[in-house]
């Protein structure tokens, strides 16, 4: 769906999860997240009173971290590089840290979507 905010924060999830954990979230687990945040969003006054406009930009900014993270992880893995891997990861760890507000240690993204272990 265009501008569908749940695929954006799936995407800046999954994207910034894959980047941490050096792999693809697969598209099944992908499509239990955007499930899983579909459902929180709708929980969520105010973002449901959020305006059109501010959805849209929420959607595109995260969709855009979150696909530059999967896009970088790619080429890291196509072209190696010990030091912006390091810096790289690190960056992705912060991201959901500060998203989420779990240490990365407890993320898991799985068929049930994102699960706080």
């Amino acid at each position: 769906t265009p501008n569908d905010v749940a695929a954006g924060v799936a995407a800046f999830i999954a994207g910034n999860y894959g980047a941490f954990m050096q792999q693809q979230v697969p598209d099944e687990d992908f499509k239990s997240l955007v499930l899983q945040m579909q459902g929180l969003l709708k929980q969520n006054a105010a973002f449901t009173q959020s305006s059109p406009a501010a959805k849209r930009a929420m959607f595109e900014q995260l969709a855009m971290v979150g696909t530059f993270m999967a896009v970088y992880r790619e080429q890291l893995a196509r072209q190696p590089n010990a030091n912006e891997e390091i810096n790289f990861r690190n960056a992705a760890k912060a991201n959901l840290e500060a998203a989420l507000g779990l240490p990365m240690e407890r993320i898991q993204i799985g068929h049930q979507g994102l699960v706080a272990r």
